[in-house]
């Protein structure tokens, strides 16, 4: 299987051998105590070029997708990181050795048609239930956010409409963005690593960016199947109908089992080719529910659910 690490937001620490263009960069200091640091710091705004900062002998640069243009969607990776270098040589001249990667924002993008996108963002809720991650922000029909609950470790990940995200923006070049083939029907799956020392535990190497990009593990993908879905590959959980499952069994136990309600709400929210479909999801929930508690009825559950 070939495995292509693809990252949306992407920050480095490299050493610079020239400043290019030095008027949009201002002058700073910062103070840590009794040290104080001065470094050059990017004054514009750059589609693509989040943050450049200049010190002695290295510069911390961020940059995310949008410095691609039209290949956005596909992410930073092994195969376009040479164009990415390209643009970004046109403010900041850096050396290719040992660059460290101190951030990596790893992406997954899942093909929805664009009235179903809604429903698979709302389901994911019922995945609280099931997965090791608790959700740490819901945004109805646009996004949902999982995190661990750890001090030491914050792995999160992000499940957004991507067509909605970049119109929520202000950002001049948003349009621009809007116009990519396909946007209207992205479901964007988004792992931000923060530290480096994460990076290096979820790569399993040394966090520069030549063994990120070439690496033969896929974070995200793996954090997802640990604590989600086991051993299936991320992108079964729309054609397996796993979350509705879960989702109208989540329904289920916590409206102790009115079946009848969840029917007619489905009858009243779904056209008739989708509605028969959740409608079959209805019924597999309520067969797994029988098997759990070992029932031939499932208003029998009524009872269970009054005595918890």
């Amino acid at each position: 299987m070939i495995i292509i690490i693809r990252i949306d937001t992407l920050k480095i620490k490299a050493e610079y051998t020239k400043i290019i263009n030095k008027d949009i960069f201002i002058f700073c200091k910062k103070a840590e105590g009794e040290k104080i640091t001065e470094y050059f710091k990017l004054n514009k705004y750059i589609t693509g070029v989040n943050e450049i900062a200049i010190f002695s002998d290295f510069a911390i640069i961020q940059i995310s997708s949008k410095i691609l243009r039209e290949n956005y969607l596909t992410g930073i990776t092994k195969d376009n990181i040479t164009d990415v270098f390209l643009e970004l040589e046109k403010y900041i001249k850096i050396s290719f050795d040992n660059i460290k990667v101190i951030r990596a924002d790893i992406i997954k993008n899942i093909k929805l048609k664009e009235d179903e996108k809604a429903d698979f963002i709302n389901s994911l809720k019922s995945l609280q239930k099931i997965g090791k991650y608790k959700i740490f922000g819901f945004y109805e029909n646009q996004s949902i956010i999982f995190q661990k609950d750890l001090k030491t470790v914050k792995d999160r990940i992000t499940i957004y409409d991507k067509k909605a995200e970049l119109e929520a923006k202000e950002k001049d070049d948003a349009g621009l963005f809007l116009k990519i083939k396909d946007i209207e029907n992205i479901i964007r799956v988004e792992l931000n690593i923060i530290e480096q020392k994460r990076i290096r535990a979820l790569f399993k190497c040394e966090n520069t960016l030549e063994n990120v990009l070439n690496s033969k593990i896929n974070p995200l993908v793996n954090l997802w199947q640990k604590n989600f879905l086991r051993n299936e590959n991320i992108k079964t959980i729309y054609s397996d109908d796993e979350i509705f499952i879960n989702h109208y069994i989540y329904l289920l136990e916590n409206s102790r089992m009115n079946v009848e309600l969840i029917m007619e709400n489905i009858k009243n929210t779904y056209s008739r080719r989708t509605k028969e479909k959740h409608l079959d999801y209805l019924k597999n929930a309520e067969k797994k529910i029988k098997k759990k508690y070992n029932l031939k009825k499932i208003d029998i559950i009524n009872k269970i659910a009054l005595v918890r």
